[in-house]
């Protein structure tokens, strides 16, 4: 009493649901050959860089990770220095003695020639230097202590304006066989008086090519400037590098 029910009605006809089934089995089949085809050409695309050392990052091993520290000083040579508060003011302190004896003027100080950082390298290929930037008062590492500067000269006479000044210019240079591959330029103009903070800069990324068996070296250049300046806090200003890791790819 019930009729049986088919998607074909047979070879010689197709029916719209039948083609639509078809249709869809062969898409789903496509679809999951190009994935398999899709696996195995990035798997055997991957053994083969991995194998050859293509894009397979080798870390070197650093023979120093402290690079060095650049800047100005207070000279605890000098006697009867004064300090101004500013350029036009009558009143000065002398420093050769009493409470104000450690309010020394600035002299550069510092430098770091030819540190040898990577030994080694261990392969051709694009370097990725990652190294610490600290603006510090610290010869070691990063200090929070802050300074304050004013202008200051060896007579009790005024002073003008154009006759003080601190300028802290100070270099990182990456050297192979001589040649600078790699620089960071740190120049920071200072007008007394001033208030300055350390300043702290974590994991900063270099690039530069390297070839299997290449020494890297570092130098610290210092060429600040202190002109008639007095450093009314902390010993010194200036910036302190160190290397975090070197990897080639």
């Amino acid at each position: 009493s019930f009729a049986a029910v088919s998607v074909s009605d047979g070879s010689a006809f197709v029916s719209k649901s039948e083609f639509s089934s078809t249709i869809n089995n062969i898409s789903n089949r496509m679809a999951i050959m190009e994935n398999t085809l899709d696996a195995k050409i990035d798997s055997l695309v991957s053994s083969y860089l991995s194998r050859n050392g293509i894009w397979n990052g080798d870390k070197q091993t650093l023979k120093n990770t402290t690079i060095g520290w650049a800047g100005v000083k207070k000279a605890a040579d000098d006697v009867g220095y004064y300090r101004y508060f500013n350029y036009t003011n009558t009143n000065s302190f002398d420093m050769s003695g009493g409470a104000h004896a450690s309010y020394l003027r600035l002299i550069k100080d510092g430098s770091v020639s030819n540190k040898e950082i990577i030994t080694s390298v261990s392969k051709t290929g694009l370097m990725l230097f990652k190294y610490n930037r600290y603006f510090t008062s610290s010869t070691t590492g990063y200090s929070s202590s802050g300074w304050a500067v004013s202008a200051g000269n060896n007579t009790n006479n005024n002073i003008i304006g154009d006759q003080v000044g601190l300028v802290l210019s100070v270099v990182l240079q990456l050297t192979i066989n001589g040649a600078v591959v790699f620089s960071d330029p740190q120049q920071l103009i200072i007008t007394p008086p001033a208030a300055l903070s350390p300043q702290q800069i974590d994991n900063i990324s270099s690039y530069f090519f390297v070839s299997k068996g290449n020494k890297i070296l570092a130098n610290v250049v210092n060429s600040s400037n202190p002109r008639n300046v007095v450093c009314l806090g902390g010993e010194r200003i200036g910036y302190f590098f160190s290397v975090r890791e070197a990897i080639v790819y």
